[in-house]
């Protein structure tokens, strides 16, 4: 039998790479290409998963394919994340959990490259 702490790793490391595989697209200049295989390994893309998690209060969001994008207002700032397509809105609060931080990251979907954004296992909405 697995450790939590394994487990939850499993869970960021595999929603991680179907997330790139699943936005994975040109890459405008400047930036550099994520190879999913190598994503946690290459510090200037990927932090190690966090123990914690991210709270706040939505300030735009975007549903795209099965996935949430939201700009959460932590209080300290605001910082985008990305998780499972989740029914959220403009004023909910939320605590995105099991986060990983990734930089230069390009969404071919809504045709961004985010300079950071956090990946999430989950959404959780605490409040509507």
């Amino acid at each position: 039998m697995r450790r939590p702490d394994v487990q939850k790793r499993l869970a960021v490391l595999l929603t991680t790479l179907l997330w790139i595989v699943a936005t994975a697209g040109a890459i405008e200049p400047g930036t550099k290409e994520v190879d999913p295989t190598h994503a946690l390994e290459t510090p200037e893309h990927a932090q190690p998963p966090s123990q914690g998690s991210i709270a706040g209060k939505v300030t735009q969001t975007m549903d795209v394919a099965q996935y949430t994008y939201v700009e959460v207002d932590t209080g300290k700032g605001l910082v985008w994340a990305a998780g499972p397509l989740t029914p959220v809105k403009v004023g909910d609060s939320v605590e995105l959990l099991n986060t990983m931080s990734m930089t230069h990251f390009r969404s071919t979907a809504l045709d961004r490259v985010f300079d950071e954004i956090y990946l999430a296992t989950e959404i959780r909405v605490k409040s509507h």
